[in-house]
């Protein structure tokens, strides 16, 4: 089984795949981002597989970057698990993204559907510059690896089991 973990920001797409072994997580294969998908300059795509490094850079002028980012992604992972025949069989069997803020509404990570999606959505205000880049990976993976399940695992779930005086007031 390999989970594909992913860190969608507002300029960039961060990556890796990890194969999973008798439940248990190895090393990623796989690792890389798309860095500038809100410059007027073209991403560039830069991965590590195993020992070897794949710079790229993707193709200015489309009308979304990063929907250019997820479709480079797919096909970065589509020639090198085909390349490796044990990563092959297995292909990604789930997707884990990180998201900033689950607000009071998540305290573990979630199997994304719409209706999470809304309650992020309205968590936006929250993080104002991270949130929506985390819903629109969210969106976009879940339509690019259609029936593969999408995990949202939360930043503020760190905080969840602190004594509410600690969490209120920012004192040592």
């Amino acid at each position: 089984m390999n989970i594909l973990a992913v860190n969608a920001g507002s300029s960039s797409l961060k990556f890796a795949v990890h194969p999973v072994l008798l439940g248990v997580a190895r090393p990623a294969v796989l690792v890389g981002s798309i860095e500038g998908l809100e410059s007027d300059e073209p991403a560039r795509l830069t991965a590590r597989i195993g020992e070897r490094f794949h710079h790229a850079v993707l193709e200015g002028g489309v009308a979304d970057p990063f929907e250019q980012a997820i479709a480079t992604l797919q096909g970065l992972l589509r020639r090198e698990l085909a390349a490796n025949p044990l990563q092959a069989k297995q292909s990604v069997q789930a997707v884990a993204h990180r998201v900033v803020h689950g607000g009071d509404l998540f305290c573990d990570a979630v199997v994304v559907t719409e209706s999470v999606l809304q309650q992020l959505a309205s968590l936006s205000p929250l993080a104002p510059l991270h949130q929506p880049h985390n819903i629109l990976g969210l969106r976009a993976l879940g339509q690019a690896f259609g029936d593969v399940p999408q995990v949202a695992c939360f930043d503020t779930a760190f905080h969840v089991d602190m004594p509410e005086v600690e969490y209120r007031f920012a004192l040592p």
